[in-house]
């Protein structure tokens, strides 16, 4: 298959029992020294995996941070199956350390009494923390539009040295 030799990555012919028919260079050097990866690949084929999703990630080690290849599957006339891999390790590990971060921000934000805010890029609030500025109830937030609170639609200047600004938005001055 020209695809398999073309592919940037590692890349498997299965046939429907899961056994391996064919492996690209880069699918026979991975791992070396450890099957796990390739017996899992075909349980998931046998089983029918591609069928119910289209992408399955192995652990190319048995150890927890081990390096991860996330497989594509293409089912072919045949009734077998090509798998397209490719290295998602860095991604998971990003994911994972933002997702930690993010958390530990918000633990932060949850016992400080300043008052904190996420915006998504809808525009609208995603996180409020609960020293709110106002009467309003922490839920009433959610999903709502920061305008009205801003110091431009309130007449509120940011200093108050700073002149007002005109209803163009520019500061005058």
């Amino acid at each position: 298959m020209s695809v398999m030799a073309g592919w940037p990555g590692p890349a498997l012919w299965l046939d429907a029992g899961g056994r391996v028919l064919q492996a690209n260079t880069d699918a026979q050097g991975l791992a070396p020294g450890y099957d796990g990866w390739r017996e899992e690949l075909g349980r998931w084929v046998a089983s029918g995996g591609p069928l119910v999703e289209a992408t399955h990630s192995v652990l190319l080690e048995p150890q927890w941070e081990a390096p991860v290849v996330e497989f594509t599957a293409v089912p072919l006339a045949d009734g077998g199956v090509l798998c397209l891999g490719r290295n998602v390790t860095l991604e998971r590990r990003l994911r994972n350390v933002l997702a930690e971060s993010r958390q530990r921000y918000k633990d932060l934000v949850e016992i400080s009494s300043d008052f904190a805010w996420e915006v998504g890029p809808d525009g609208l609030f995603a996180f409020v923390s609960p020293a709110g500025p106002s009467a309003m109830r922490r839920r009433s937030w959610w999903a709502a539009t920061p305008r009205p609170w801003s110091w431009r639609s309130s007449g509120m200047r940011p200093c108050p040295s700073t002149p007002p600004c005109p209803s163009s938005g520019r500061r005058s001055g």
